[in-house]
């Protein structure tokens, strides 16, 4: 009869097979809850609001629909916009998610050349694409700010309840990502 032994190895390769499983596990629910993050924060649009073109969110363009209208109160959105004010009426912040030293400093200048408030530059969570965080009623402002830093009009998003750096009475919230140019 033909007895298998079990080798000290052999347990030992079983628990770091263990240990790698549950660490993989971490990882998937780590991410799952990541994802999920985003989409609180409105990273990730999981509403079925409807998509803005460029041409009119760069315009600060907004729809609304008139259910009284004589029409028969159908729900076709028409345009408006909505009037960006001077650049000395928008406190601004730049955050800095780029990896890169200076980035938010020199967005900051940047701003600051062009007329807009500035509250000090802060470090803001690592981001592959830069995006302006705009409070209620700042959408055209934002994409005013995004134009001055060169970021694209559909880069801007609503503020969510935390930017990632202290909003301290901006309008605006800025973090300048790895494409950033500054």
């Amino acid at each position: 009869m033909v007895v298998d032994r079990i080798e000290r190895h052999d347990v030992l390769n079983a628990i770091m097979l263990a240990g790698a499983v549950l660490l993989l596990g971490y990882g998937l629910v780590t991410a799952a809850g990541s994802l999920a993050s985003t989409v609180d924060e409105g990273l990730v649009d999981s509403s079925d609001e409807p998509s803005i073109e460029s041409e009119d969110f760069a315009a600060g363009a907004t729809t609304t629909s008139d259910p009284t209208s004589e029409e028969g109160g159908d729900d076709t959105a028409e345009p408006t916009v909505a009037e960006a004010r001077p650049p000395g009426e928008v406190t601004v912040r730049v955050g800095n998610g780029a990896r890169r030293p200076g980035v938010a400093g020199a967005g900051t200048e940047a701003l600051e050349a062009a007329g807009y408030p500035a509250l000090s530059p802060k470090n803001g969570p690592t981001m592959d694409d830069s995006v302006a965080y705009y409070v209620d009623g700042y959408v055209a402002d934002a994409a005013r700010v995004a134009e001055v830093l060169g970021l694209e009009p559909t880069q801007i998003a609503p503020m969510p309840s935390d930017p990632g750096v202290p909003i301290e009475g901006a309008h605006v919230i800025v973090i300048l990502g790895v494409n950033s140019n500054f």
